[in-house]
């Protein structure tokens, strides 16, 4: 196993710049991290799914030597990057020697530093990353163009209220940026603080220059219902929430939609579809679901509000059932009926029409 993996990373070296052609080129890739001795046994389903909708993209798992002797899936083409293979930048030196955070918060974060090693290693250009609990329903090559262009020397992903992003798919444009996301996180390891609020942070200081949102929310629902979540945060502007959404003409999952369908984390307590979560500056309640076969009988999610309909690019699964959310299945997960959450939610009403004409929502 241990020849195999070195093989892989060879063969992927001599690819990628076997040619100056080949080492300019603005080719996209699929990647999937993990920090630790084992894998979760739901990552072999998101990278099943990616694959499905991707049948041509490269796909890399990034993992401790240890992990990937014990990841067996030949059939799903991936592409193995020890960890202990890339050359740790200073910025992910200086994080390891300042982080004081707990295991899990710190590996959440300091995936985004071995990401970087990854990308400067190889050169990398329109780098996705998902988390290992997010199901994919479309084939990134045919966005590419709309990510290239409206993403420029950016990083993109999802927030799901001003204050926090949930990172369950991240967009590099280039080695630059994803080198200023590293240096950021690095320079503020000593926080103790959370990728969610990091990533938010970053966006905030780096604004339309070097980062920005990916489209959640159809529009129209900002016209009915405040953006205020069940934490009573409301939202400065409820544009960023849509940017870019005429060019994709499908919505993001942070993590708001995945929690509803599915379920929210075992671990955090009893899990079953209809969780609101409360950081979401909307509430999926308030929306009509559906699956749709497409031409390949592959089962697609969509999301619908005032006559509106798009389909779903992602989900991200926390309840980490995501067998059942595979789009290769004979029937698709029912859509719940009834919502619930962990906190009041009934400051969250739609606006009078007389509240509308006054601009008073």
């Amino acid at each position: 196993m241990r020849e195999r993996l070195l093989i892989y990373v060879m063969l992927f070296y001599s690819a990628l710049f076997g040619s100056e052609e080949a080492a300019t080129e603005k080719s996209h890739s699929l990647v999937f991290i993990h920090i630790g001795n084992a894998f979760p046994k739901h990552l072999k389903d998101s990278i099943a799914q990616a694959r499905l909708f991707n049948p041509c993209c490269e796909i890399f798992l990034i993992g401790n030597q240890s992990a990937l002797q014990g990841f067996n899936e030949p059939s799903l083409e991936i592409i193995f990057i020890p960890i202990e293979s890339l050359k740790p930048s200073k910025w992910h030196q200086m994080f390891i020697e300042a982080s004081t955070a707990e295991a899990f918060w710190r590996y959440t974060l300091e995936r985004f530093l071995v990401l970087d090693d990854f990308i400067q290693q190889y050169s990398l250009y329109s780098v996705f990353h998902i988390e290992n609990d997010v199901m994919l329903y479309f084939d990134l090559s045919q966005h590419l163009s709309t990510f290239q262009t409206y993403y420029a020397n950016k990083m993109a992903t999802v927030f799901d209220c001003d204050e926090r992003s949930v990172p369950s798919f991240v967009y590099f444009d280039n080695p630059t940026v994803s080198e200023l996301l590293a240096e950021f996180i690095a320079a503020r390891a000593h926080w103790n603080d959370t990728d969610m609020h990091l990533l938010s942070l970053f966006k905030d200081q780096n604004y339309k220059i070097r980062a920005d949102h990916l489209p959640i929310l159809i529009p129209s629902y900002a016209d009915d219902y405040p953006l205020t979540n069940i934490f009573k945060q409301t939202s400065k502007d409820p544009k960023p929430f849509y940017t870019c959404l005429e060019q994709f003409q499908m919505l993001f999952d942070a993590a708001a939609l995945g929690q509803f369908l599915g379920g929210i984390d075992p671990i955090l307590g009893p899990s079953k579809p209809g969780f609101l979560g409360e950081a979401s500056i909307f509430l999926p309640a308030f929306f009509q679901f559906k699956w749709e076969l497409d031409l390949q009988q592959r089962w697609i999610p969509y999301i619908s509000y005032a006559g509106q309909t798009y389909p779903i690019a992602n989900l991200h699964i926390h309840c980490k059932d995501l067998a059942s959310f595979s789009s290769l299945r004979k029937i698709p997960p029912p859509i719940p009926e009834d919502s619930f959450s962990s906190l009041p939610f009934d400051h969250i009403q739609k606006a009078s029409v007389n509240d509308k004409k006054s601009g008073r929502e």
